[in-house]
């Protein structure tokens, strides 16, 4: 269930800090700046939220930068209508068997090309 939007930066981080979501699926690129900017400061608001990040583009780089600055995951824009629940789910087990293993698994993007 849905249970809020964003379109800036300043407006994800502040529905963020009141809504406290389980799953965040920000954009790389946004109006006012790009998502991989704020990954950190949301994860230090809502350490337990699960941070998603889609792009246009299908790139190495893109997954890479968006791991590297702390996002959970990272999911083609083509990819979402088909694949994003079932991604979802798959980085939401591969947390609980992490944190139970206390390994990490898998690389934490998506790309069904």
């Amino acid at each position: 269930r849905i249970i809020g939007r964003a379109h800036t930066r300043v407006e994800a981080l502040q529905r963020i800090s009141q809504l406290h979501p389980d799953v965040v699926l920000i954009d790389t690129r946004l109006p006012d700046g790009n998502g991989f900017d704020i990954v950190r400061s949301i994860k230090t608001e809502s350490a337990h939220s699960l941070i998603v990040m889609m792009s246009f583009h299908d790139s190495d780089h893109i997954r890479t930068t968006a791991r590297s600055n702390g996002a959970d995951g990272c999911i083609s824009k083509a990819d979402v209508p088909q694949h994003l629940a079932s991604y979802i789910e798959e980085l939401i087990a591969d947390r609980e068997s992490s944190s139970t293993t206390n390994t990490t698994s898998g690389s934490g993007c998506h790309s069904a090309r």
